[in-house]
Formats: structure tokens, C-alpha cells, sequence
């Protein structure tokens, strides 16, 4: 969703200072402040998933810049089963699945500098194939199902509602 709370236009104009190829996948109101800003940005509007999966499989890695304080953010879960790392600020829950220059990047929400900066390294080929290998392998060694999703879920409930940590939720 191309709005104002997920900041596409941050990404815009880091994009535009490093003159890199971007793509952003989905609409929105931010749309022609993207164009106007990088003009060479490609914007998909609304896609099937499978669309956006091709659009992921033939990625570098994925940026979020939410301004708001994101939850999960499936979409870095989605790209990590594909073998892509995320940069993420330090702003959002993402964070948790990101082990910084190891599966993804993690950067200061807002400071373009830190944006570029972590762009610039998942620029050198070399690194990025060792965080693509990371990140699969780390995604793939206890993937995210549904059922391992319920399970944390209610075991999260079990201990805010004090029932003793022995106690295992089954499904």
C-alpha cells in the first residue's frame, strides 16, 4: 500500500540519491509523489500473489519503511522462504526475524544516510549471496506455518494469563 504511514517516499528518495532500479508492488495515494520524485521507479499497482512472488524470486532483497511500528510484516517472512533478506528500520517486529548483516539489515527509521547505507551493502554481490544463504536456511530450519503461528500464539495467552510455563499448547 503505497500511504503515507508505510513511506514509500523515503524509499523514492533514497532510490532517486543511488540511482538504483526499484520496483514498488501495490497502489495507493503516494503513487504519483513516487513518480514525481524518481521518475525511474516502476510501480506494479495491484497484482495477483502470484505476481508478487515473481516480482520477489527476481529481487536483491526487499526494504520496508514503515512509519508506523509494524507488527510481524509477513511480507519479510515471504521473502525469507525465498532465499531474500529484508532491510528493515529498527522501528518494527520485523527486527525479530532479521539478524542484522547476517539474514537482512536492519536501519534507523527515518535517517536516509543509515537507509543508504545499508543498501550499499547488499550492493557487494558477495555479501548478498551469503545473507540470501542465511536467510533461507535460517527461514527453512523452522519455517512459518500457520500452526507453528497458533501455538506461540496461545502459549503468548497462556503466560499473560499466568497459567504455569510447564503448560504446552498442543494442536
Amino acid at each position: 500500500r503505497l500511504s503515507q504511514e508505510k513511506d514509500p517516499l523515503f524509499i523514492a528518495e533514497v532510490a532517486k540519491r543511488l540511482n538504483i532500479k526499484i520496483i514498488f508492488v501495490g497502489d495507493g495515494e503516494l503513487r504519483g509523489d513516487i513518480q514525481s520524485i524518481y521518475p525511474k521507479a516502476k510501480i506494479t499497482g495491484w497484482i495477483t500473489r502470484d505476481k508478487v512472488l515473481d516480482c520477489m524470486k527476481k529481487s536483491r532483497g526487499l526494504i520496508m519503511s514503515s512509519r508506523c511500528y509494524e507488527t510481524h510484516g509477513l511480507v519479510v517472512s515471504e521473502a525469507a522462504a525465498l532465499g531474500i533478506p529484508s532491510i528493515v528500520p529498527h522501528t518494527c517486529a520485523a527486527t525479530e526475524f532479521v539478524k542484522d548483516n547476517i539474514t537482512g539489515l536492519i536501519y534507523e527509521a527515518g535517517k536516509h544516510e543509515s537507509l543508504i547505507d545499508k543498501v550499499l551493502i547488499m550492493n557487494n554481490n558477495i555479501k548478498l549471496k551469503e545473507m540470501s544463504e542465511h536467510v533461507y536456511d535460517n527461514y527453512w530450519s523452522n519455517p512459518l506455518t500457520t500452526e507453528r503461528y497458533i501455538k506461540q500464539l496461545l502459549n503468548i495467552y497462556h503466560d499473560v494469563m499466568g497459567y504455569s510455563s510447564s503448560r504446552s499448547t498442543s494442536i
